[in-house]
């Protein structure tokens, strides 16, 4: 008999623009739905230097939405991608407002939700 695992996580973050903007995500673990949670988001280089590439095989085929949040967890980026038809994601960190600093990329799919923290040097 397999048990039931529900998780919530609550982010709230202010963009760029002053905006603040909260969601509350809840995944359900049950022998309907079987979540694939990652190890491991891959993100590399690791330190960043400035472009860097998100692996997304694992979505190929399904949709997937990427938020980065600089240390005092404030997004400073988010795309959301309808269907996810390559490998990976690629980024230029100074391109899309990241200085130097730590770094939490968070990748959303419909049945996973993986996180990584990265250095730009």
């Amino acid at each position: 008999m397999k048990s039931i695992l529900i998780l919530v996580c609550i982010i709230v973050s202010t963009s760029l623009y002053g905006q603040q903007s909260s969601s509350v995500d809840v995944f359900d673990q049950n022998p309907m739905l079987e979540a694939n949670i990652p190890n491991e988001t891959k993100i590399y280089p690791n330190p960043i230097v400035d472009i860097f590439r998100i692996d997304l095989r694992e979505f190929t085929g399904s949709s997937a939405f990427v938020q980065i949040f600089n240390d005092k967890n404030q997004q400073i980026y988010a795309y959301k991608m309808d269907k996810v038809d390559s490998h990976y994601l690629q980024l230029s960190a100074y391109a899309i407002g990241m200085i130097e600093g730590e770094f939490n990329i968070v990748l959303e799919g419909p049945k996973s939700k993986s996180s990584k923290k990265v250095t730009l040097h």
